[in-house]
This record gives C-alpha cells, sequence and structure tokens, in this order.
C-alpha cells in the first residue's frame, strides 16, 4: 500500500486499497456509499472504485504525495464508518473473511 510516483515522467503518485468484505452484496453497498461524497481535488486527483467478488478496490492518484494522503485519509475516514455502521445493522454477519479476520 506504499505510495509512489505512477510513473517518472508522470510524477504522480498512485495508492491501491483492497478491503475484502464477506460478501459481493456487502463489497457493492460500500463502493455505493463511497461513490456519494465527491472528489475532493478534481483537477489533481483521480479515483477509481470497483467491487469485485467481495473485494471493494480503490484505486487513488494525485498530482502530488500531499494530496494522495489527504485523499486516502478521507478514504479511510469514509470506509471506517461504512463497516461500522454494516456491523451496526447486520450484526449476525460477518463482514471480513475469516483469513481477515484478527
Amino acid at each position: 500500500m506504499a505510495a509512489a510516483p505512477a510513473s517518472a515522467s508522470a510524477e504522480r503518485f498512485r495508492m491501491v486499497l483492497e478491503v475484502p468484505l464477506m460478501n459481493a452484496s456487502l463489497a457493492s453497498a460500500a463502493v455505493k456509499a463511497l461513490r456519494v461524497d465527491p472528489l475532493l481535488s478534481p483537477g489533481r486527483s483521480e479515483r477509481d472504485m470497483t467491487a469485485e467478488d467481495g473485494v471493494v478496490k480503490i484505486t487513488l492518484v494525485a498530482d502530488d504525495a500531499r494530496t494522495l494522503r489527504s485523499l486516502s485519509n478521507a478514504h479511510f475516514d469514509s470506509l471506517s464508518l461504512i463497516v461500522a455502521t454494516m456491523q451496526e445493522h447486520a450484526p449476525h454477519e460477518k463482514l471480513a473473511p475469516a483469513s481477515q479476520a484478527p
């Protein structure tokens, strides 16, 4: 999950977050909830989000490390709230696969 320039010529920074959830339905719901928030710096950053096989995959790209850090922090905060809400409203379901659970 280290941030690194996307390419030497572009000088952009990229981070890919993969968050496994228990099933595709929860992953899809998480992506839908994340898409509601607008991008913080649309001219200086990009975001791509997918839900595949129960995994939320978020790719963040920014012009500089500071923008990427702000963008990733915002997504971590949102993901934390989304997972807490899922736990509150579906406590009987495990939200992470057994191999990922603490």
